[in-house]
């Protein structure tokens, strides 16, 4: 990800977004300084909560006018890569912390937890309710909301 900062959220409630946006270096979830498995801090989070990633991470504090590289992932197996560029300020990486282990999937491979990663480009979450974020969730009569995203894929092998 290339992302150095990620929004807080409340103590009361782990999944609503304080506005705050604090630095990434030395966490779980720096992968900006340090790229690793997404799979190598599962086991740092709460189960109770999060179970995984679903954090929002930011890439610039406002949208941007061009569309810049958020994320990159990649299989060892396929040797297929997902890079990701939106105008966006804000990433949510998500690492299927819910997945039921009932899931079969194709040749017969039956998922479950962690088993799959989305990455979502976005307007901070819960900015509406933070006044240095809400303009740029705010529409008005006549407003044009525009958003570009890229998912590219391609072939590292």
């Amino acid at each position: 990800l290339f992302a150095d900062r990620y929004m807080t959220t409340t103590s009361d409630h782990p999944m609503i977004p304080t506005g705050e946006l604090e630095p990434v270096t030395g966490t779980p979830l720096d992968f900006a300084t340090r790229p690793h498995k997404y799979s190598e801090h599962l086991d740092d989070f709460d189960k109770t909560t999060f179970r995984g990633y679903d954090h929002t991470f930011a890439a610039s504090d406002a949208p941007t006018d061009n569309v810049r590289q958020v994320a990159s992932v990649w299989s060892e197996t396929s040797g297929l890569r997902l890079t990701v560029l939106t105008d966006q300020p804000a990433l949510i990486m998500y690492t299927g912390n819910w997945i039921s282990d009932k899931l079969i999937g194709k040749n017969g491979i039956r998922y479950g937890n962690y088993a799959a990663v989305a990455f979502e480009p976005q307007r901070f979450p819960n900015a509406v309710n933070i006044p240095k974020f809400r303009s740029q969730v705010l529409l008005h009569p006549g407003d044009v909301f525009k958003q570009r995203t890229v998912y590219r894929i391609d072939r590292l092998m």
